[in-house]
């Protein structure tokens, strides 16, 4: 009965179907092509005008994604981490200002205890796609490596501001002063890697002395970024037109402002301080352009040029390193505005 059973299916019939099923998986796979955002690994910018871009992994929750275009120019890792060198003065220079005539401004901000205000903070900068510097303590880094990830993926900058913030540091010893720099600065590379360091320092509470300059100089600090304006934002009577007024009455060509990542008001004040300066015509810079402080991204870094369908997740697996250190490597690379 099987045997007669089996008679009754045609070869033909099942040739059918099998071509049937071909066509269908053929048919799919033509369609995810054409669809690329069905799925994400298969996103790029193969077409080389830059819509493309490289899915995120670096824990936004929102998948942002980062353009880059074929002939663009990227500095890549290149036979271990970079280390950004840079000529450094000796002993550590003191400065608040430059002298006029530049038409900068550098806007920074100190950053002690509080963590609440940084995200609104960083969402006012991205939207006029500014870029400043940052000088959190060490702890601060260590509780909070998301924000410090971020402020590096778009741009900024990232001072040292000792690791504890003691009050009084000019009177401790040599070993304590070395230690508040050496784990504020280790507090930073072990978040962002070699590269992200900058010779930047500002002294808590602003004291400065000769045996803090020593440990400066030891651990390859060039420069004791003090301010030309203070804010005084962190004040709980200052209130956010205070705030506006103290900056725009004081500020003046090439000088340094002093703002903090600790209260609202901060935030809320900054989109009507960079209007006016920019009204002004002048550019909020980093300190480190601020001072032209040249950094030739250090002998362990080399050019690559993307190609037609390169993404940053893409070479990041080929080069051996990750998204976070192509950017830090890359700030001009940006987020797609899609």
């Amino acid at each position: 009965m099987l045997a007669r059973k089996l008679k009754l299916v045609r070869p033909g019939a099942v040739t059918i179907g099998l071509v049937i099923g071909l066509c269908f998986i053929v048919g799919m796979g033509g369609v995810l092509l054409t669809n690329r955002d069905l799925i994400p690994w298969l996103r790029g910018n193969g077409d080389g005008t830059g819509d493309g871009g490289s899915q995120d992994p670096t824990g936004d929750p929102g998948g942002s994604e980062y353009v880059i275009y074929a002939g663009q120019v990227l500095r890549i890792p290149a036979g271990g981490p970079a280390r950004p060198t840079f000529e450094t003065p000796t002993p550590p220079r003191t400065v608040t200002r430059i002298e006029a005539g530049t038409k900068r401004v550098a806007l920074t901000f100190d950053c002690g205890w509080f963590w609440e205000p940084a995200g609104p903070l960083l969402d006012v900068l991205k939207r006029y796609d500014l870029q400043v510097t940052f000088f959190p303590r060490g702890k601060w880094i260590e509780n909070n490596p998301d924000l410090v990830r971020r402020m590096l993926a778009e741009g900024h900058e990232v001072g040292n501001h000792s690791y504890t913030h003691p009050e009084g540091l000019v009177k401790q010893t040599p070993e304590k002063i070395d230690a508040e720099i050496a784990q504020g600065k280790q507090a930073l590379v072990a978040v962002g890697g070699e590269e992200s360091f900058v010779p930047l320092y500002r002294p808590p509470y602003g004291a400065h002395g000769d045996a803090v300059s020593q440990a400066l100089e030891a651990h390859g600090y060039g420069w004791v970024v003090m301010w030309q304006v203070d804010s005084l934002d962190w004040m709980e009577t200052s209130g956010v037109q205070a705030i506006i007024d103290r900056v725009l009455t004081k500020v003046e060509d090439g000088g340094i402002v002093l703002m903090h990542v600790g209260r609202i008001e901060t935030a809320q004040a900054l989109p009507a301080i960079i209007d006016d300066l920019l009204g002004r015509g002048y550019d909020i810079v980093r300190v480190t352009d601020l001072l032209s402080i040249r950094n030739d991204g250090g002998a362990d870094t080399a050019q690559y040029v993307v190609q037609r369908g390169d993404t940053l997740y893409g070479l990041a697996r080929r080069f051996e390193t990750t998204v976070d250190r192509l950017l830090a490597l890359n700030p001009e690379v940006k987020r797609s505005t899609k």
